[in-house]
């Protein structure tokens, strides 16, 4: 494997510089409702200032409700087996869990968990039984 691997998936790991639709959607609704809120501060009659603030509520509702794709995560090191699930329902069941050290294997066999082994989390996906 060529050394300019880590760096490769350190870079498709990180956030995007361009941002996902959903991301500008948002912006577009927020910079809406900014406009419609000092339209209504400067409006010359309560009718358009009302008008203003209903259409500075409307355009809030739809920036909250505007769907944003979490980003996706290739790879994760040094993770709990709660934070593993977190991760793996967020990203469709895809995670892999990758680390120079055998930490993860500290982890399964109880390190967070007084002693006690942590397996679920990662044999139900092993086996495809997984419930996210």
């Amino acid at each position: 494997m060529p050394s300019s691997s880590p760096l490769l998936i350190r870079r498709l790991s990180c956030e995007p510089t361009i941002p996902y639709p959903g991301r500008l959607a948002r912006k577009i609704h927020q910079r809406d409702a900014e406009r419609h809120t000092t339209a209504a501060g400067d409006a010359s009659t309560p009718q358009v200032r009302d008008q203003a603030l209903a259409n500075a509520a409307e355009a809030a509702l739809d920036a909250e409700n505007t769907r944003v794709p979490v980003l996706p995560r290739l790879v994760a090191d040094d993770v709990t087996p709660e934070a593993a699930a977190s991760l793996l329902a967020e990203q469709g069941g895809r995670l892999a869990v990758l680390s120079a050290e055998g930490g993860i294997f500290a982890t399964m066999a109880g390190r967070y968990s007084g002693g006690v082994p942590s397996l679920e989390v990662f044999l139900t996906q092993k086996l495809g039984d997984h419930r996210w």
